[in-house]
């Protein structure tokens, strides 16, 4: 999963953006609310990280932006503003999900995995399954390692990664054995 990370807090950031890689998610982490402008416009994202005491503009402006730009990215809203109204605005300002600093990183992680599910999971694991059923499935519910492969000659080989957390499998190999299966 590509998740973006706005946090200015550089405690807070350092730790999100190594639990995130250490759970196998590519994590871009981003100090101000001018920055991720430019970050959303040019790199896709799966999930969005959004604080909301951003310096530059609050986190409620970014937020604000992200849904005027008719950007569907999944918002999940991490922070200490614990008000009512703080929430409410979050929430009905279009994000998925709001969760109050300090915070387990298991709950967080979480939270992530059921707002992809809500949004019908836009994961890289996901697309995987959705572009080759068979393979896709298969390989996610295996316990054990197996990763496919194409040879020269198209050959299928079985030599995989798989990790406890989702699946794990090498990229250029697999997506060409997903060029060769679709054409």
């Amino acid at each position: 999963m590509r998740v973006l990370l706005l946090e200015d807090d550089p405690t807070v950031g350092d730790t999100v953006q190594g639990a995130l890689k250490g759970a196998f998610h590519a994590a871009n982490w981003v100090r101000s609310g001018q920055t991720a402008f430019a970050t959303l416009a040019c790199q896709h994202y799966d999930l969005v990280l959004l604080d909301l005491g951003l310096p530059g503009k609050d986190g409620q402006e970014v937020l604000a932006d992200i849904r005027a730009r008719d950007n569907p990215v999944p918002v999940l809203i991490i922070t200490a503003r614990d008000g009512l109204d703080d929430r409410l605005r979050g929430l009905d300002g279009g994000a998925d999900d709001y969760s109050l600093k300090p915070f387990e990183m298991a709950e967080l992680l979480a939270r992530m995995r059921a707002v992809l599910r809500r949004k019908g999971g836009s994961g890289a694991a996901t697309r995987c399954r959705r572009l080759h059923g068979g393979i896709g499935r298969a390989a996610a519910k295996l316990r054990q390692p197996v990763r496919q492969s194409v040879t020269p000659c198209g050959r299928r080989r079985q030599s995989c990664v798989s990790q406890s957390f989702g699946m794990m499998v090498q990229p250029p190999l697999f997506l060409l054995h997903l060029v060769v299966c679709r054409v």
